[in-house]
């Protein structure tokens, strides 16, 4: 198991724009233990619905969302190739 704050660490770099590949690997987090995390829909915490809303609020509008899902995607394309160099 791990500690509250590793998994507040992994949120709160994912809400911030990283994608949760990149933000798992940072945290130290499986990326299977991120993605149950971040799915705990129930509980209240929709970490995607903050995510946007962080996105808009922070002044990027949709096209800035956009663009994050898109650099999201890139990163871990980059992540993934850096894997097997």
């Amino acid at each position: 198991a791990h500690p509250p704050e590793i998994r507040q660490k992994l949120r709160t770099a994912y809400i911030g724009g990283l994608s949760l590949e990149i933000a798992s690997a940072q945290a130290g987090v499986p990326y299977a233990t991120a993605r149950r995390w971040s799915d705990a829909k129930g509980s209240g915490d929709d970490w995607d619905r903050f995510r946007a809303a962080s996105l808009i609020v922070s002044g990027g509008g949709i096209e800035k969302t956009a663009q994050a899902a898109a650099d999201g995607i890139a990163n871990g394309v980059d992540h993934i190739r850096n894997l097997f160099r």
